[in-house]
């Protein structure tokens, strides 16, 4: 990594069914991104987003479907910089109605890493 990459994000999520999503500000550069399932257990289909806050810098959208046959991808976009939203979502089918245990037991370890080069 060279002194204008920063690390933004390096965690693994657990991500249970449903939508997660949260806003991060983000300077102006290339952004990469790469995302994997992880862990033991059937690989559970999750959908990574990121997306220029209430619809701004539209060229920074990424779109990433993980599944058993697709467990790790990434892209790059350049960013014109400000607020973006993430989303995680454990697409596993589960009833609307279950409750956190239940939800509990689906859950899929999402490894994600951003980094942002000016």
């Amino acid at each position: 990594m060279s002194k204008l990459e920063r690390i933004v994000m390096d965690v693994v999520m657990v991500v249970l069914p449903g939508l997660k999503s949260d806003s991060v500000e983000l300077e102006a550069g290339q952004l990469t991104v790469s995302v994997q399932l992880v862990g033991e257990g059937p690989a559970r289909p999750v959908n990574f987003s990121l997306g220029g806050y209430r619809g701004t810098d539209q060229a920074a959208t990424i779109e990433i479907d993980l599944s058993a046959s697709n467990p790790n991808a990434g892209a790059t976009r350049r960013l014109l910089g400000g607020q973006y939203n993430i989303g995680l979502e454990n697409r596993w089918p589960i009833s609307p109605d279950a409750g956190l245990a239940t939800l509990a037991n689906y859950g899929q370890r999402v490894r994600v890493n951003m980094v942002l080069a000016q």
